[in-house]
Parts: structure tokens; C-alpha cells; sequence
């Protein structure tokens, strides 16, 4: 986090010293180029910031400036036009090294000041969403007044978690990242504790939890707790019983047919326990922007994928499976957009769904070889005719095919 911050502020450096050059309406050829190159190490310092608010606050791996923007735009902090301008703000970029050519940098030049305000309002809302509070003492005054606020609904274990989550928000005011582990170890409370107050804290709207992917392994990282500030007239609720396990409420579709996929065939249910060890260790970068969208859950679909291809007896390569995820995902996402509504386990039987059947299409079409059948029905040739012995000598080899079958 206090890398994100250095960032932010370097890009914001950045942008004082473009803006002086941006706002010239005639520039001669020498302020033009000195504006270009202004905007190319600005816009190198504001990709950059934005990559680390990804990781940190979002917990999305990416490593290249249009994949970030992308990213911004599946997080809703760009608007489509504005991923719009983004994008072709990359392109110009990229041409940035060809300024001795007079069109293109006229070109690039005429469209800056929409770049220059993009970066800015880009740093700003950063910034906005990163930090709740500007300064340590700010946060101690908020923090003390927000204790006094909140502690006749905390218990006692819950007023144990929430001194360690202040304790360690120092750093970056009113951020900590650490693990539910580490909670529970220094405050001494079970992790099933800390797990249920900070259910409450995020009830009662003063935490936001970010949820974080390991960068090398792809696994569940620690989590991110930022503190909030409460609205105006914002109404805190108490602590509530917990619904009964045993009786869930599911959430399905009006009908049958509310999606493309059914979700109601049973021969897919057995597959598709949520307590069975994972079938992945990590999900690939490719498909780690998902993350925004669907949490946590992106492992769990992901390893439905992978399933699929197990329950077919089949070995895929990687980037045919990450292909039939992409699918998986974009259209679990396109349902939802559409005001499809999917419980957590539904959306795991529409992914096992999908992915089984294009595994089986792409069978269909010969992209993948269905090993079983091929050599199931080798082995029934076999079974029905007279394999061949080294050890007969009297038989006639000239009626042996190449596999040493009569």
C-alpha cells in the first residue's frame, strides 16, 4: 500500500509538469515535442500507479498498460468511453518514438488534452478509493469517534479483532493487509472468531474487505481491510441471528429455460461439491481480471472447467483450457448483466455446463483427440481377434497389420 501511494504521487508529479506544456494552444515544434515527451513519461507513471492499485486494492494481476485499463474498466472506475480513450491513448503512446515524423506528431499533439484530463481524473479517483483518510491523525480522531459508535454491537472478540485491525492501519491510514491467521493469533480468538466480526464490521459498512491473488501461485492472498467512513444518515444494524445452515435459501431461475444451459441435469450434480479438494492451484493471469467481477468464486469456476475435462477422461493443454474459461466466465457474466439470477451453486453447474460441452464440441470437430474411444475401440478389435505371439512359430506374419493383429 505505501508503494501504491509513492506512485500515485510520483504520476501526480507527473501531471503537474505535462499539464505546463498542455495548455499551450500554438505551441512552436520544439514545445510540441517537449509536450510529447511529457505526456510519455506521465502516462508511463500513471499505468504504472494504476497496475499497483490493481494488485493491492483488487487483488488482479496485470502487466501491460491495456490490460490495466481493461481492468479499470471491469471494476467500473472507467466509464466505456472513457476505456475507449484509454485505449487508443496506449496506441499513441506507442507512436510516441516516431515524433520526427511532422504528421504523426501533430497528430499525437492534437489529441493530449483529452489524454492529460483522463490521467488526471484517473490519479483522482485513485486516490479517492485507495485512501479513506489523509493524513494518521485523521484516522485516530475518525477511529476513536467510530469505536464509540459501534462497540455496544460488537462482543467481546469482535472489540479484540477491531483493535488489531486499527493497531495495524498505521502504516497507510486506515488500511491493514494481513491474514485472518495472524488476527487470530495476536488477538488470541479462534479464526472462526475473526471471521464472524469482520461479517459484522462489513454489515455494518465501517470495513470494506479486498481480496487478494498471489501473484506467482495464483492462490487466495491476504486480505485488504480498509476502514469507512459512514455516510450521512446512514443507519447501522445489529447484530442479527445466524440463518439456520441446514435450510438455504436458494435463489433460481423463474424457469427452465431463464438460461441457454440447464441447470437442473442431474447427472452433474455429484461433480460439483464445493467441499471437494480443488482441481487447480492457482488461476492463470489470462483470466485473473474475472476476479473483479466474480471474487473469490473465480477459483471455484475455474476448477469446474478443469473437471469437466476430467469427468471426459480427457488431457487438455492450458491455453485450450483457459480458452474454454474465458467462455465459462464471460458468459456466467453476460447472464448476470442480463438480470439472470444465480446462486453460487448454480453458476458452478452452469460453468461444469458449458465446459463440458465445448470439450465436447471441439471432440466433435476433431481440435481434441477423445483418447478413450480411440483406444476403447482398439481394445475391442483386439478382444475379437487373434493377437499375434512371438512365440508361435508356424504362423503366417504376412497377414499381421501394424499393430500385430490377424
Amino acid at each position: 500500500m505505501e508503494r501504491l501511494q509513492e506512485r500515485i504521487n510520483t504520476a501526480k508529479n507527473a501531471l503537474t509538469a505535462f499539464g505546463e506544456l498542455v495548455v499551450i494552444d500554438l505551441p512552436n515544434a520544439i514545445e510540441r515535442d517537449a509536450c510529447i515527451q511529457r505526456f510519455e513519461f506521465t502516462f508511463e507513471a500513471c499505468w504504472k500507479a494504476g497496475k499497483q492499485y490493481l494488485y493491492d486494492i483488487e487483488g488482479i494481476d496485470v502487466g501491460s498498460p491495456k490490460s490495466v485499463i481493461r481492468s479499470f474498466r471491469e471494476i467500473n472506475l472507467f466509464s466505456a468511453e472513457e476505456a475507449i480513450v484509454g485505449l487508443k491513448m496506449v496506441n499513441d503512446r506507442n507512436l510516441t518514438v516516431h515524433t520526427y515524423n511532422e504528421e504523426i506528431a501533430i497528430q499525437i499533439h492534437s489529441n493530449l488534452k483529452a489524454y492529460y484530463n483522463l490521467l488526471d481524473i484517473w490519479m483522482e479517483r485513485m486516490k479517492k478509493e485507495s485512501l479513506q483518510f489523509t493524513s494518521l491523525k485523521e484516522f485516530d480522531s475518525y477511529r476513536s469517534y467510530l469505536f464509540y459508535k459501534i462497540k455496544d454491537k460488537l462482543s467481546k472478540g469482535a472489540l479484540l479483532v477491531w483493535n488489531q485491525l486499527a493497531q495495524r492501519s498505521i502504516e497507510v491510514p486506515g488500511v491493514c493487509w494481513v491474514q485472518i491467521n495472524t488476527i487470530a493469533e495476536a488477538a488470541g480468538v479462534s479464526r472462526s472468531t475473526v471471521e464472524r466480526a469482520i461479517r459484522l464490521f462489513k454489515k455494518l459498512g465501517v470495513i470494506e474487505v479486498k481480496e487478494t491473488i498471489r501473484p506467482k501461485t495464483g492462490g487466495d492472498g491476504a486480505n485488504i481491510y480498509v476502514f469507512q467512513k459512514l455516510g450521512e444518515g446512514a443507519e447501522m444494524k445489529g447484530r442479527e441471528d445466524t440463518p439456520n445452515p441446514c435450510s438455504p435459501k436458494v435463489d433460481s431461475p423463474e424457469s427452465k429455460n431463464d438460461t441457454k444451459i440447464s441447470l437442473d441435469l442431474n447427472k452433474y450434480i455429484n461433480h460439483l461439491n464445493t467441499t471437494r479438494t480443488p482441481y487447480i492451484k492457482y488461476v492463470p493471469k489470462s483470466l485473473q481480471h474475472f476476479q473483479a467481477f466474480f471474487g473469490k468464486r473465480i477459483k471455484d469456476i475455474y476448477a469446474r472447467v478443469w473437471l469437466a475435462a476430467k469427468k471426459l477422461g480427457l488431457k487438455i493443454d492450458q491455453a485450450t483450457m483457459q480458452q474454454i474459461g474465458f467462455i465459462a466466465m464471460e458468459t456466467l457474466k453476460r447472464y448476470a448483466k442480463e438480470g439472470k439470477s444465480l446462486s453460487e451453486e448454480q453458476q458452478y453447474k452452469c460453468a461444469y455446463v458449458i465446459a463440458y460441452k465445448q470439450l465436447q464440441q471441439r471432440i466433435d470437430n476433431g481440435e481434441i483427440i477423445d483418447f478413450n474411444n480411440l483406444y476403447g475401440s482398439l481394445l475391442k478389435k483386439i478382444s475379437m481377434k487373434k493377437v499375434y505371439s512371438p512365440m508361435l512359430k508356424n504362423e503366417d506374419y504376412t497377414q499381421l497389420d501394424e499393430l500385430g493383429v490377424y
